[in-house]
């Protein structure tokens, strides 16, 4: 839908479903109305529903031609051809990127589990935080690939790499600016939360280690996830996250934990280099201009 400029429709779409998923778990979480009490269950039944909303909606729009129409002969290739070819050649990277990170994020909280409850809770609630800020950074680095790649599409090469350092210093300020935004927050973010003391001393910390991860993240998310796939460089991403964050930052992350016994805040901030150790990488990749390229077919 956003790359038919449905950006709008996807966006209400996405909203809607967040809605009925909040306030089916209030329903059935808690048993509210004719609802039943379900606990745990009921948050489970309530994601299930929330999703199967949004899919029939999703359908709907599709029916009513929307959007472009769903083909699956094109996605499982019984037909597709070259268009098949080239969607798993760029898209394969991009997935074995997005699983490669999503586990190394998932080991950060695994370790920082292991150095105990407060800390835990720190990190669980700083984590919150910094997702809710940068989930505009994300959000941008979407629209970013959507316009760099409607450019590349049409061969306006020289405009697209115009564009796209247009792009790159937009997205250090939005870094800069969500950073202030989670350093504003820090106070009320204290203040509203109930934690023993140790844990309120961790979460101060990691706020503020939040404020300047972000900077990297707006920076590497519209250059690696809306610049680059834009042209079809999706590989170099996949290298890029792999490396440094199972390479690089859990081991460390690990060593500092359970071997060199560091205090919380130093491990934390060990788990929050990822993405200034690959911003080099990135940024001179970018000035390669490989991602300078269209890859659509014509007949």
């Amino acid at each position: 839908m956003k790359v038919c400029d449905r950006a709008k429709l996807s966006s209400l779409i996405g909203s809607l479903a967040v809605v009925v998923n909040i306030v089916l778990n209030a329903c059935l979480i808690f048993g509210l109305g004719v609802f039943p009490r379900m606990g745990i269950a009921g948050a489970a039944l309530a994601t299930v529903l929330a999703r199967l909303f949004e899919t029939v909606v999703v359908l709907a729009a599709v029916a009513q031609k929307k959007c472009l129409p769903i083909r699956l002969t094109m996605l499982f290739g019984i037909r597709g051809g070259e268009l098949h070819a080239d969607y798993w050649k760029y898209t394969l990277p991009l997935l074995i990127n997005q699983i490669g990170w999503g586990g190394g994020v998932t080991m950060y909280s695994v370790i920082m589990g292991h150095l105990g409850s407060d800390a835990t809770a720190a990190n669980s609630i700083a984590g919150i935080v910094r997702s809710m800020i940068a989930s505009l950074c994300w959000g941008i680095a979407a629209g970013v690939g959507i316009i760099i790649g409607g450019m590349l599409g049409r061969n306006e090469l020289e405009q697209a790499k115009k564009a796209g350092g247009s792009f790159v210093r937009f997205s250090i300020w939005i870094g800069v600016a969500s950073g202030l935004v989670i350093l504003a927050f820090t106070p009320v973010v204290l203040q509203v939360m109930s934690l023993s003391p140790q844990a309120m001393v961790y979460l101060k910390y990691m706020m503020f280690l939040a404020a300047y991860y972000i900077i990297g993240n707006s920076l590497n998310s519209t250059i690696i996830s809306g610049i680059f796939p834009a042209g079809g460089d999706t590989k170099f991403g996949m290298y890029c996250d792999v490396i440094t964050l199972w390479c690089v930052v859990v081991p460390l992350g690990m060593l500092g934990a359970f071997v060199w016994k560091l205090p919380v805040i130093a491990v934390a901030f060990i788990l929050t280099l990822d993405e200034f150790v690959k911003l080099p990488a990135v940024y001179h990749h970018y000035m390669k201009y490989r991602w300078v390229r269209n890859i659509t077919k014509t007949e």
